[in-house]
């Protein structure tokens, strides 16, 4: 072995940074047009199947923050291993991943599908808007195992450095949804008109079409599925992913109890609140989807700079896309904040001037949020990519519980309006970021000291070496 590794050059970085991170970023943007277009569609049902269905999709992201431990254990464990270029204890993890999600998914889909009513009704709508709720919940509940086998096959993929299938599934998802909604929510082609109860299931066979697209490509590529070995569920793999997955699920398990315990307080403000906390949290979602895309993209570069042996080269990686996130979302952002007024009149189409400004003003309170949430998202992908998944979990929950607390209190005892309970993310976010960028500098900094005492070799020079660039092996560049 050689006593150096020659590091990279910047530009080298920032291209290994492009290629990996642009699909990932478009992928993160694609799935929110599936929720984008479904609530475009039910917005012509009425105000209670918008809140109906805003319920049941936040009650889904609670009940997927619980599976996400596979999937995050499976990304940092992928990219570590193919950073090593061990790729068969990579398929390993492909295949136990596959098979701890089918047994995870089981209690979650027969809660959902028999506890559908009692579970939205939690939301305090009226009994439309709950039955329209529970319709959309209990069939997208029901089938959540599509759901978590394609999140965790694309996690897998991009751990491996395939971010492009990934994209090309969900582009596919989407126009196939497309169509399948406009007809099925509303009669046409021939189809049944099925308002919130088609929404779900044009939803439903779109991420079916998906994952066999990801499917396809887990059983031909390098990082594969294809063998009859390695299906029964083994625990050292288990353990191994749970242990790395857990904190992150729990996290996000937390977030969303979070986001659920606001949204509950905006339910309990009206309806007319809660369809625009719903058409806000869309919208806004365009520049938030930006900074995940970049976080799933941070995790693997880190993860498999670490693997090649190179932690000066994922720290620096992590301070790249740190950067890329503030200016692209900042930029996002910035044009919906100008732009809110005829993007909010779109989707509530002639709604009374009471409503649009509610929807204005909320809108725009989210939007200046997104900056620092940006930073925070892509610091936590650099830690987990470091192996420290619990780091974002005790920083990131306890401030979203505090700023739910704190809207909580805004609403109940001081009679805020929407936009202000708002303004308690806002205060929260400032002190956020600069402990999640604290910590992330910190843990760098810690492997950089435990790889040199280890006599591993010295990271020296800009200059990329010949056969390649350390920390970003020729094996997780992205198939064409």
């Amino acid at each position: 072995m050689s006593d150096v590794i020659t590091q990279p050059t910047i530009r080298q970085l920032r291209q290994r940074v492009f290629a990996l991170s642009w699909p990932v970023v478009a992928e993160t943007t694609l799935q929110l047009s599936l929720d984008l277009v479904n609530t475009a569609l039910v917005v012509a049902l009425g105000t209670a199947a918008l809140a109906g269905v805003g319920a049941a999709m936040q009650l889904m992201a609670f009940a997927l923050a619980i599976l996400a431990a596979l999937a995050m254990g499976a990304a940092i464990l992928v990219a570590h291993a193919t950073g090593a270029r061990d790729l068969a204890r990579a398929s390993t993890i492909a295949r136990q991943a596959i098979v701890w999600a089918g047994i995870l998914a089981a209690p979650l889909t027969v809660a959902g599908f028999f506890g559908a009513g009692p579970i939205v009704g939690i939301f305090g709508l009226d009994a439309t808007a709950s039955g329209l709720g529970a319709d959309y919940l209990r069939i997208s509940m029901g089938t959540v195992f599509v759901l978590v086998a394609l999140a965790v096959g694309s996690s897998v993929l991009r751990g491996s450095g395939d971010t492009r299938t990934p994209m090309r599934a969900i582009l596919v998802a989407n126009g196939l949804n497309v169509v399948l909604a406009w007809a099925l929510i509303g009669g046409h082609l021939g189809l049944p008109a099925l308002g919130v109860t088609g929404a779900a299931i044009a939803t439903l066979i779109s991420r079916l079409v998906a994952l066999v697209i990801v499917g396809d490509a887990l059983w031909r590529g390098p990082v594969n599925l294809r063998t009859r070995t390695g299906w029964r569920p083994r625990w050292t793999e288990g353990r191994e992913l749970l242990g790395l997955g857990t904190p992150a699920a729990l996290e996000q398990v937390a977030i969303s109890l979070g986001w659920l315990g606001f949204t509950i307080v905006v339910g309990h403000m009206g309806t007319e609140e809660l369809a625009v906390q719903r058409m806000a949290t869309s919208i806004m979602s365009i520049a938030t989807l930006t900074a995940l895309g970049l976080q799933l993209a941070t995790t693997t570069l880190v993860g498999q700079a670490l693997g090649a042996g190179d932690p000066r080269t994922a720290s620096r990686l992590a301070a790249i896309t740190t950067r890329w996130a503030l200016v692209l979302v900042t930029a996002i952002a910035g044009g919906l904040w100008f732009a809110a007024e005829p993007v909010v009149r779109l989707l509530v189409g002639g709604a009374e001037p009471e409503l649009l400004k509610l929807g204005v003003d909320t809108l725009r309170m989210t939007l200046i949020l997104q900056p620092f949430w940006a930073v925070t998202m892509v610091q936590s992908g650099a830690l987990r990519g470091m192996r420290d998944t619990v780091s974002p979990l005790l920083v990131e929950a306890s401030a979203n519980w505090l700023a739910a607390g704190m809207a909580g209190w805004l609403v109940f005892r001081q009679g805020a309006s929407l936009p202000q309970a708002w303004g308690a993310y806002l205060v929260v976010a400032p002190f956020l970021v600069g402990v999640m960028v604290a910590r992330q500098l910190r843990r760098g900094r810690r492997l950089n000291a435990e790889h040199a005492a280890a006599g591993r070799p010295a990271l020296v020079g800009r200059d990329a070496s010949p056969e390649g660039e350390p920390g970003v092996p020729a094996a997780a560049c992205p198939a064409d």
